[in-house]
């Protein structure tokens, strides 16, 4: 659907300084920041990694300001201290530092705690730490959780004592309550996410996603070629003529670097030619003073220890070997097979799903049963005995399969998570000779405690000082358009052409926003309709005067989900300025309609007939009735009034049933009546009322106490209806004047 554009508009940013008819503005919204979190080992394994490259990569695109928090001292905290990104460092000494219940370190939470009130980033992103998360979501901010395969700790399979079948069923309840309360939950593979399901960590209705690690396939792969062979085995201590076998990984357990010695030892008693067969040793963890030693004994085995170059290691090597046990992705595969190395694993977990059989039968020759120490030795004897037209054919079936796991794809993706849980706000404001009322409104969106908008003014033909008042505002944030007087539906729609915001806000120039409106609004979404951001979320209000004296409050309807016939009936459930809605949803019903009186309410009946809603069931917003408004002004004219009021019936018309339509009509003159009595406009009641007596209006029509009153108004020539309303007014600005003046005391004087 294309939106009109207004005529002969112009952009100001500041005031005064006109673009090209049409032109957008670059964004002026401040970077949403994420928090990275992860209490570290001390090692650089594949978790470390991914960090580094994820808040480098953030870094450099610039929507979102990463900032991370790990273990002081530790060569994660020196690496992204490298990095031109804010580091804070958390005990990594003490009783707790090398264990899970590092999680019960008070000093911990005391620095964490710090840290979040000194940032308050948008979005916390961790990445270990189940206690953790409880102190992030206590404190209010969207978290998401990246499990990677915690090795042992979140298996059932190896709980053979019963103290460790306490212990895991402890951790089993502990994350299942956790993961309720996240915003978002990713998995590195699908093996992960199925095993955490399958073993009762994770709900049926909390599955999360999976997000495949990414790394930089093309500069890995150009790293690798440039790499001078003959010289890099030199700088290594190695013969000009080596062949090379390399396990790269965290040296645990897991991992299991001594069976990849062991190995090493068997091939080479029974090599031709051992002399040149090297087996190269490289990583760091918790067994590398044993895996060292054990080196150390062997001839033509090297331990390298912790080494930055692993493209141009991997550049001399022949084969890897990744003998894993349980592999949650296998950050080591992803970089062989973009390096050109061959590529020899146990099929465990997400090695399998990075040489995915399916699309690629030949990456079949790369794997071998889990634990099969025997078929690994022979398939890795294999791969050095492959032609060179063998290899080159299996090394570019892995490069072509490892181009899925590219790094722009995963933070793409990466970046959509964030946006879901933070995303960028477009409120559009359209004024018309609002001189006197326009700073509020203005003031009362950039003073959200969401700072992630845009405002777009758009002036529709003032004739008043309006942009004079508009151009006292110092703040990137605001752009300002101006058209020929069109009329709101235009500058709404125009509005929406120069939006960049995931989600479109409105608000009427004579209203206001309680501070907390955006963040209530999206802290519906995230709760409601997680995975589903194409939605309306709407708000009640506190309805003034022109004085600003409290004359309503009207009921705050709570209901979610398909309320398409709820809006049908009921008019005020949705007001401009009360709702906040994803762009798709303004995509999909085409903008407001130019020639439709009651066009913001047929906005709302088509995006409700779409998409799901879902009410904040709060008061965010004071809405103001004018004396001399549109809806006021236009009932001092019977057929006027009516004409107006059916306008929506027959805008309505080509997407509601017949019933529909007859329903529909009879409320809208039901509704107007109600509004002539309560204005005191009597004759025009009753001519309205004979009107519908004569089209057989239903019995129920007129059922509640508004109804009740307005049938005894017409009846005994007494207008109850307006009095009532008086009368509720009086007491409102009576009895609840004290608490209005305390609440309004922040919007009545200058922001």
């Amino acid at each position: 659907m294309a939106f009109p554009q207004a005529s002969h508009c112009a952009l100001q940013e500041p005031l005064g300084a006109s673009l090209p008819e049409g032109a957008v503005p670059q964004s002026a919204s401040p970077r949403r920041k994420v928090l990275f979190f992860y209490q570290d080992f001390g090692a650089m394994g594949g978790i470390e990694r991914y960090l580094t490259r994820t808040v480098e990569w953030l870094g450099v695109r610039g929507e979102f300001e990463p900032i991370a928090v790990c273990c002081d001292g530790t060569p994660l905290y020196n690496a992204l201290a490298a990095m031109p990104v804010k580091v804070y460092g958390l005990p990594g000494h003490g009783l707790f530092a090398k264990s899970f219940w590092r999680s019960l370190d008070v000093a911990t939470f005391i620095r964490l705690y710090r840290i979040l009130k000194l940032e308050k980033p948008d979005i916390v992103h961790a990445h270990i730490g189940l206690v953790e998360l409880l102190l992030f979501k206590v404190l209010g901010y969207p978290v998401i959780l990246t499990f990677h395969g915690y090795d042992t700790l979140y298996s059932s399979e190896n709980a053979v004592s019963p103290p460790k079948r306490v212990f895991k069923a402890l951790t089993r309840w502990l994350f299942r309550q956790t993961v309720w309360g996240l915003d978002a939950l990713l998995f590195v593979s699908r093996s992960e996410q199925s095993r955490m399901g399958r073993e009762g960590y994770v709900p049926p209705e909390k599955q999360g996603e999976v997000l495949h690690n990414g790394l930089p396939i093309a500069e890995l792969n150009e790293r690798a070629k440039a790499v001078h062979r003959p010289g890099m085995l030199r700088q290594l201590g190695l013969p000009a003529n080596a062949r090379c076998v390399a396990f790269i990984n965290r040296l645990d357990a897991n991992k299991n670097p001594l069976q990849f010695i062991e190995m090493a030892c068997q091939i080479l008693q029974q090599a031709p030619e051992p002399a040149s067969l090297h087996f190269l040793v490289v990583g760091d963890g918790p067994l590398a003073p044993r895996v060292q030693a054990e080196c150390a004994a062997l001839p033509n085995v090297h331990y390298l220890g912790y080494r930055p170059d692993v493209p141009e290691l991997l550049a001399v090597s022949d084969v890897l070997v990744y003998p894993a046990l349980r592999e949650g992705f296998g950050l080591g595969l992803v970089e062989a097979m973009a390096a050109g190395a061959l590529c020899v694993a146990y099929a465990s977990g997400g090695a399998l799903e990075i040489l995915d059989t399916r699309d690629f039968p030949e990456l079949r020759e790369c794997l071998v049963p889990i634990g099969d120490f025997d078929a690994l030795r022979r398939k890795t004897i294999e791969m050095l005995a492959k032609t060179e037209p063998e290899a080159e054919r299996l090394r570019q079936a892995q490069f072509q399969r490892v181009s899925v796991f590219d790094g722009s794809r995963f933070i793409a993706r990466l970046e959509s998570v964030y946006t879901r849980l933070a995303p960028k706000v477009s409120v559009i404001l359209p004024v018309f000779n609002g001189e006197s009322i326009i700073l509020r409104a203005v003031h009362s969106v950039l003073n959200q405690t969401y700072p992630h908008l845009e405002l777009i003014v758009v002036d529709d033909g003032s004739t008043d000082g309006t942009l004079a008042q508009l151009a006292k505002v110092d703040d990137p944030r605001l752009k300002i358009f101006a058209q020929p007087n069109q009329g709101v539906a235009v500058a709404r729609n125009f509005g929406f052409t120069c939006a960049t915001g995931d989600y479109i806000a409105f608000i009427d120039a004579d209203d206001i926003w309680l501070r907390h409106k955006l963040a209530t609004e999206l802290k519906t979404i995230r709760a409601q309709s997680p995975d589903s951001p194409a939605c309306l979320v709407y708000s009640s209000y506190y309805a003034v005067d022109e004085s600003d004296a409290l004359i309503n409050l009207p009921g705050i309807f709570e209901e979610n989900g398909d309320l398409s016939q709820v809006v049908l009936e009921h008019e005020g459930i949705f007001l401009p300025s009360t709702a906040l809605v994803h762009r798709q949803v303004f995509e999909a019903v085409g903008g407001f309609k130019q020639a439709c009186y009651h066009e913001d309410r047929v906005f709302f009946i088509e995006a409700c007939r779409q998409f799901p809603a879902y009410s904040t069931g709060q008061r965010l917003v004071i809405y103001r009735q004018s004396l001399s408004g549109r809806c006021r002004s236009v009932l001092k004219h019977y057929e006027q009034a009516l004409e107006a009021e059916l306008s929506i019936v027959e805008t309505l018309r080509p997407v509601l049933s017949k019933d529909e339509i007859d329903s529909l009509s009879i409320r809208q003159m039901r509704n107007l009546l109600y509004r002539f009595l309560m204005y005191n406009y009597t004759e025009q009641a009753r001519e309205l009322h004979a009107r519908m007596q004569r089209e057989q209006m239903p019995p129920d029509l007129f059922s509640g106490k508004k109804g009740r009153l307005a049938l005894l108004s017409l009846r005994s020539g007494i207008n109850f209806l307006a009095g009532a309303r008086l009368f509720i007014q009086g007491i409102f600005r009576q009895a609840l004047a004290p608490w209005w003046f305390l609440k309004m005391r922040d919007y009545k004087t200058p922001f």
